[in-house]
């Protein structure tokens, strides 16, 4: 694809990440943010990689001021309201389905919640639901391959070092920026309306996610599903590596969130492993040799970052501050509560589901929540979705959610699996990984991603009833 054509195939998607971009910085923020919102909003509704962009970034990009509305929620206002000439009505035609697992989800949560007196608090879940559904459909649009929708995600997720970068640079920004409390001691960065615990899930897809992505799609290849892999070249992948180094590392060390290491390192170690496991399988000789070539850039890569960071004085006092928070909990552990750290907190939620297994927690109920103190429920989050969920709305909602999350990779393993398609069970890894910590059922990188997960889940249910052999 020359430069022209791919600039032709991607220039609305290009607006959109610009102009979320420019919503950090603060003159336009205070100036235009509220027609720049709108006029994002109604972009994204026709073009389905813009639309992916704009999901992606309206979770990190400040919300506008002059209006009592977020980002998501004009996002799928403007879908509705251009609904009529936006395209989509002319993609459902080639195949829509919604999970079965899905409806009962939301079903659930939304009998159990209004039931509770908490319904408000399911809304961003619905509003997560709304953009699930508008994107399985928009990922028909054949222009581009699921491979191109997922390269964007990881690449939209770069939007969460835009604080960061911004503010070193000396740039107004809009952020939230704080100091950590006396153990941490530390300044913690965001971005946006994201606070440091977003940037620090949101990052590992960009800089992990993508480098896998690229790192494998290093020729055309013909799928199983009749598609066709875009690939790119050894020299951009290296290229890429060098540079998602760069500038994706320091942003993710200054959230000083031991969460978001755990999940970078684990997703790190996934990553290696998948692409050992590419060599292997990869038939042809060139493309198996590029593989490898990326596989041991990354390695030294990996060992130069671990080596600066841990002797770099600027770096080293994050690694310090984590480390100190960590022996603050040990020790709450060790005086008289029986855990320490987030644990204590997800006890204290599943309390809330064991007295109310069907239903979650009604409004005005009170709960005592570990060392944060008594409170309503809402007032303290679990810091684990799959909790989370069971706290909200109960525990058939949790089952359901993890259903929801699981279900199409246990079926189709061996699709997902598949060295073309391992991409995508990284980034769920590092998703999944990050629910354990975070509180992240609204979160639209995760609803995005799962329409791309269960689009492959029902074009492979389809290929299985075509030719009548299990995939």
């Amino acid at each position: 694809m020359n430069q022209a054509s791919f600039l032709k195939k991607y220039f609305l998607a290009i607006v959109v990440f610009s102009g979320l971009t420019m919503l950090h910085f603060s003159p336009v923020q205070t100036t235009y943010g509220v027609y720049l919102s709108i006029f994002l909003a109604l972009v994204s509704c026709f073009n389905s990689v813009a639309f992916f962009v704009f999901a992606v970034g309206s979770q990190m990009a400040p919300d506008p001021k002059g209006i009592s509305l977020t980002l998501a929620q004009l996002g799928v206002i403007c879908w509705i309201v251009t609904l009529p000439v936006n395209g989509w009505p002319a993609l459902v035609q080639k195949g829509f389905k919604i999970p079965a697992v899905l409806i009962l989800f939301l079903l659930w949560g939304i009998l159990m919640t209004i039931f509770n007196g908490t319904w408000i608090k399911f809304i961003p879940v619905l509003t997560g639901a709304f953009f699930f559904i508008i994107a399985i459909v928009y990922a028909n649009d054949d222009r581009y391959t699921l491979n191109n929708y997922l390269i964007v995600i990881c690449l939209s997720s770069f939007i969460s070092i835009v604080g960061y970068w911004f503010l070193r640079v000396g740039l107004p920004v809009e952020l939230i920026q704080y100091e950590g409390d006396a153990v941490r001691n530390v300044e913690r960065i965001g971005s946006g309306k994201g606070d440091a615990n977003m940037v620090g899930i949101m990052l590992p897809i960009g800089v992990i996610g993508y480098m896998f992505a690229t790192a494998t799609y290093l020729s055309a290849k013909n799928n199983w599903d009749g598609t066709q892999t875009q690939r790119v070249g050894l020299i951009k992948a290296l290229l890429s590596v060098i540079i998602v180094f760069f500038i994706g590392i320091p942003p993710l060390i200054s959230t000083a969130s031991r969460s978001a290491i755990i999940t970078t390192s684990i997703g790190f170690a996934a990553m290696l492993i998948f692409l050992y496991i590419s060599v292997l399988k990869e038939p042809v000789l060139v493309i198996k040799s590029r593989i490898r070539a990326v596989l041991v850039l990354i390695l030294i890569m990996l060992i130069t970052t671990i080596t600066y960071i841990t002797t770099n004085v600027n770096f080293n006092r994050y690694l310090i501050a984590m480390e100190r928070i960590s022996d603050k909990e040990s020790s709450m552990s060790t005086n008289g509560s029986m855990v320490g750290g987030r644990s204590s907190i997800w006890l204290s939620h599943m309390k809330i589901i064991a007295e109310y297994p069907l239903s979650g927690s009604p409004k005005d109920a009170t709960w005592l929540f570990s060392s944060y103190g008594r409170g309503k429920f809402g007032d303290f989050v679990a810091h684990n979705t799959y909790i989370e969920v069971g706290s909200l709305a109960g525990l058939p909602e949790s089952i359901l959610f993890i259903l929801f999350c699981f279900y199409p990779f246990a079926k189709r393993y061996r699709i997902f699996f598949h060295p073309d398609y391992l991409a995508y069970t990284l980034v769920g890894i590092l998703i999944f990984v990050s629910f354990m910590s975070f509180s992240a059922q609204s979160w639209k990188v995760f609803w995005i991603f799962m329409a791309l997960v269960w689009l492959i889940y029902f074009r492979s249910e389809q290929q299985v009833i075509m030719d009548g052999n299990e995939i």
